[in-house]
Parts: C-alpha cells; sequence; structure tokens
C-alpha cells in the first residue's frame, strides 16, 4: 500500500471544517445519502478546493517532485515506449497502477496521473494496488481506477470484421458498484480532477454513512436476538418450574396412596412385617419433602 505520510507540515488541505462537522455521522438527524443539497454543497466545496491546488501545482508552486508512485510508472512507461511501434499499448503491470496507453498519450497519461496523485496526497488519501487492480483510499473507502486509452473501431476493407486501434482519447474511470469516467476528447484529462476529486468524496460520504446504518441495523438486529433468547430462556425455566412441581404433586400423591395401601395390608395383617418396611420405603421414594431431606 502507498500510504501518505502526513507530518505536521503536511495535513491535507482543504477541508472545509463547518461542512465536515454537518457531515460527521454520529449526528444522527444528518441523512447525506437522501440530501442533495448537501452532497452538492460538498462537492462544489471539494472542487473549489482542487481547483485552487490544480493551480498551484500546473504553476509548480507546490510541486517540487513528483510521488515515487509516479516516479516508478513514468520509467515504466518510458521504457515501454522506447520498446514498443507506434500503435502498441504500454501496459503497467501487477504491482502498478492500472495504465494501458500508446506512445501518443503517454506524456498525457503521466501527466495527469502525477497531478492526480499529488492533489490526492495532499488531501491526506492513500492508494492501494492489489494485482492489476488499482484503488484510491477515500475516507476509509477504497475506489477502483484505471486509466486507458480508448479504441475505435475500424473496418477491414476486405474482410466482415473491425479492427481495434488507439483512438488518441485517454479515459479515467473510477467507481465501485457504479463506474464513472472522464475523457479528454474536449479538453485536458487533468481539468477534470476537480469534479473527479468532489464525486471522490461525495461517494465515500455515502458509503459511510451506509456503512454506519448497516452497522446499527447490525446492532438492532443483534439486539432483538438477545431479547429473543433471553424471553425464549424465561419460558423454558418457567416451563421447568412448572413441569417439577406438577412431577412432585404426582410422586406425592403416589407416595399417599402407597402408604393408604400399606396400611390397609399392615392392618389386615395381608402382608409380612418385612414386605410392609420394604412398601413403605418404596413409597418414601417417591415423596418429594423426604427427597428434600
Amino acid at each position: 500500500m502507498f500510504g501518505y505520510d502526513r507530518t505536521a507540515s503536511q495535513t491535507p488541505v482543504g477541508r472545509n471544517t463547518e461542512l465536515v462537522s454537518k457531515l460527521n455521522l454520529s449526528d444522527r438527524t444528518m441523512n447525506f445519502t437522501q440530501d442533495k443539497s448537501l452532497q452538492d454543497e460538498l462537492r462544489a466545496t471539494v472542487i473549489e478546493e482542487v481547483s485552487v491546488q490544480l493551480n498551484n501545482i500546473k504553476n509548480r508552486k507546490n510541486l517540487k517532485r513528483p510521488s515515487e508512485v509516479i516516479i516508478a510508472e513514468r520509467i515504466l512507461l518510458s521504457d515501454q515506449k522506447q520498446n514498443r511501434r507506434p500503435n502498441d499499448y504500454g501496459a503497467t503491470g501487477a504491482d502498478h497502477f492500472s495504465i494501458s496507453v500508446t506512445n501518443k498519450t503517454n506524456k498525457e497519461a503521466i501527466e495527469f496521473m502525477t497531478f492526480f496523485v499529488f492533489i490526492a496526497k495532499q488531501r491526506g488519501y492513500e492508494f492501494n494496488v492489489k494485482w492489476k487492480n488499482s484503488q484510491i483510499i477515500v475516507n476509509g473507502i477504497e475506489f477502483p481506477f484505471k486509466l486507458r486509452e480508448k479504441e475505435k473501431r475500424v473496418p477491414d476493407p476486405v474482410y466482415s470484421w473491425s479492427t481495434g486501434v488507439p483512438s488518441g482519447i485517454l479515459v479515467f474511470r473510477f467507481g465501485r458498484f457504479q463506474e464513472r469516467s472522464y475523457e479528454n476528447s474536449k479538453k485536458p484529462l487533468y481539468e477534470y480532477l476537480p469534479n473527479i476529486f468532489g464525486t471522490l468524496e461525495v461517494l465515500s460520504k455515502k458509503e459511510q454513512e451506509s456503512n454506519e446504518e448497516n452497522r446499527l441495523r447490525w446492532i438492532e438486529r443483534e439486539r432483538q436476538e438477545n431479547i429473543r433468547k433471553a424471553k425464549e430462556e424465561r419460558v423454558r425455566v418457567e416451563k421447568e418450574k412448572v413441569d417439577n412441581l406438577i412431577k412432585e404433586s404426582e410422586d406425592w400423591h403416589k407416595a399417599e396412596l402407597l402408604r393408604k395401601f400399606i396400611k390397609e395390608a399392615k392392618r389386615g395383617e395381608l402382608k409380612s412385617p418385612e414386605w410392609c418396611k420394604w412398601a413403605w420405603e418404596v413409597a418414601d421414594s417417591f415423596d418429594p419433602f423426604i427427597k428434600v431431606h
């Protein structure tokens, strides 16, 4: 993972404290996902901040040196540029950002990625690369992204198929569940960075809110499940007590019935004294009051 080493002099820039306080997820009265005005406010704030950052970078006021990540990308793409034909794509490897461009767009691709990473790190974001899957981490939320040179289909003059050839148009795609894309068909790709970061901030806040709602739902389900289990346990214990009461009552009646029978047998000398003693002990074994002692 490529992390941003924040120091006292390198705090994330441009965070509107008043707006951020409104977005505090501990405030349950705020529903960012449903409040479009709040989303627009955050997006506009980020766009304004990134526009200033971008202007400073273009004027080279803050861009003292590119990120170590971009240095690696520049070396890789430059090496590939020397060894490929004009229409061949140079794609970064498994441990690098997901970039695939030709000689024609190589320079602009490097410029865009340099600006993209530099601004992201200024804002305190992080990057992660997982086997050809580049991710930018915004407010703890991972967003896959990739930079590609668009292909155009050219019909074969002889056969019925068409061939994909580089178009010279760069496309930057990002997103988790719904992919967003920007291309340089009308203006340089880096000029879309304010909109890109504005969208990333809004999406990350939505995801944060969704994750928090899911967490609270899970806690509530756990609470309800614990209530259900506690109720079932109370019912089970109460039933066990009632069952024991009924059984002890039945056993006491058995003991009393046996004693009456033994007394009658003893009075009529129908049974021997040994038998009467044994039978009395059997009756006592049923008596729950004797069992207690």
